[in-house]
């Protein structure tokens, strides 16, 4: 077919009324210029349609509110550095041998000596350690690692990582969202698996040449004296009951978000309520009340032992949901209770 011939084709596609044939070719062929016209000052990269998630690109970790840097205390900076040696597994060959050696020089001394004594001594062991065999040292990570982070530390008030928004203590007082609240599943060599919870105090981002580590300074529920569990798996936290004073620093990578909400069975406790991503499909299940355990978590965690701390990494969760087992004849349950204080956030 010849050109013209096709061009008219194109044209009567476009009447949409048979009474005004030209018009609607005009009106439709005069749209089409317009559009084609409006496109040339659209940026190709950022076209329009759904807008992108404010997480997006942050997914590895940034800082986004009250950035300012500061010089911690020697303690504290000890104390940090010392969580990033523990949790790096390239340094795990070199924290059994530190163990082995103290153990070896400390016959009579028991386990719990030798992990305290372990922590006070393996930031400088290991420098000491890889200065003297440079030669053999060819990783260039652990000669980074063993130097130690600058001593000036950037702190941030608000930090997003794994699609989650974080925020400290004290900006949570000044928000209207709650986003401080921290789960960590520990994992001992006996695969004994324990869950602290606390709230984040501050957010460090450690800078060591070449690369920067992000910890939560957070304080944590006394997992005796301020953790409870009730007949339909609850928990339940005392946030006025502290512990593990001596471990305040966690892998901002490896913690899980929380929400504590008030219990009104008993005051001053709050119940461990999941992460957003667990909320936003919470309301279906809230509808049919026979839910009692929402979500089990598998993060990746760390805990101490007694040969090292252990990293144990699980990618999946696996959603658990039971129904209730007994039925309430008089009130409300304690689920009841929580269902109507998530209706109000």
């Amino acid at each position: 077919m010849f050109p013209y011939e096709r061009f008219y084709g194109f044209l009567k596609s476009m009447v949409h009324n048979r009474s005004f044939p030209e018009g609607a070719m005009v009106h439709g062929y005069g749209t089409i210029e317009a559009v084609e016209w409006a496109m040339g000052y659209m940026d190709p990269q950022n076209p329009i349609g759904v807008p992108h998630s404010r997480h997006e690109g942050r997914l590895a970790g940034v800082g986004t509110l009250g950035k300012k840097s500061i010089t911690p205390g020697q303690d504290s900076f000890n104390k940090a550095h010392f969580t990033v040696l523990q949790q790096t597994d390239v340094v795990t060959p070199y924290v059994n041998e530190h163990m082995r050696h103290l153990r070896e020089g400390n016959p009579n001394r028991n386990e719990p000596w030798v992990a305290k004594k372990h922590m006070q001594s393996f930031n400088t062991w290991l420098q000491d350690y890889v200065q003297k065999g440079s030669a053999a040292t060819t990783n260039n990570v652990i000669r980074k690692l063993a130097a130690g982070p600058l001593f000036t530390v950037t702190t941030y008030q608000a930090y997003d990582i794994n699609g989650y928004t974080f925020y400290i203590m004290a900006q949570d007082a000044k928000s209207i969202y709650q986003n401080s609240g921290v789960r960590v599943d520990a994992v001992d060599n006996d695969m004994v698996t324990d869950t602290y919870y606390g709230q984040i105090e501050e957010i460090w981002e450690l800078d060591y040449v070449g690369f920067k580590v992000a910890l939560f300074r957070c304080r944590w529920v006394n997992g005796k004296k301020g953790v409870t569990r009730d007949k339909y798996g609850f928990v339940s936290v005392d946030l006025r009951v502290f512990g593990y004073k001596d471990e305040p620093f966690v892998f901002a990578k490896d913690v899980q978000q929380v929400f504590y909400v008030p219990d009104l069975a008993k005051k001053n406790w709050y119940v461990v309520m999941p992460e957003k991503k667990g909320l936003l499909g919470l309301k279906m299940l809230l509808r049919r009340r026979n839910t009692t355990s929402l979500m089990k978590f598998h993060p990746l965690t760390l805990h101490t032992c007694h040969d090292s701390w252990q990293m144990i990494k699980h990618h999946t969760c696996e959603p658990t949901i039971r129904k209730q087992s007994m039925s309430i004849k008089q009130g409300k349950s304690k689920f009841d209770v929580c269902i109507d204080e998530i209706g109000k956030i």
